[in-house]
């Protein structure tokens, strides 16, 4: 697993709604995105990622 390039699914925190988004974004065992739908800008952690850099 943690294809480079590799697509997971975020669920925003405000409006529910499906975001596709790349691995490569999640630093420290946390992903920080915008949702493509409402803008909200999303930041939680992702428990047991490992980070392909470091």
């Amino acid at each position: 697993m943690n294809d480079e390039n590799e697509k997971l699914i975020f669920f925003c925190e405000e409006c529910g709604e499906k975001n596709l988004v790349d691995s490569d974004i999640i630093k420290e065992g946390r992903v920080t995105f915008k949702c493509a739908h409402c803008n909200y800008l999303n930041n939680y952690p992702v428990p047991g990622f490992k980070n392909k850099a470091n």
